[in-house]
């Protein structure tokens, strides 16, 4: 099971899951422009490929919380 991955998900990107069961998929920053027809549309501006739980920390000690 852990070995699927979903294609065709409502992310518009393939998703599958990580050790730990939970999804790893692209993360979108968007912003809301106007359409030419007049509505207003989610437009992608930036796209973090295979973005999981952790964000690329050590899932055992997590992020650094000292204060610099």
């Amino acid at each position: 099971m852990r070995a699927t991955t979903l294609t065709g998900s409502p992310p518009g990107a393939p998703v599958s899951l990580d050790a730990y069961g939970n999804p790893v998929y692209d993360g979108f920053i968007r912003r809301v422009v106007l359409r030419p027809d007049g509505k207003l549309w989610n437009a992608a501006m930036e796209t973090y490929p295979l973005v999981d739980q952790f964000w690329g920390f050590d899932p055992v000690r997590g992020p650094s919380r000292a204060r610099e």
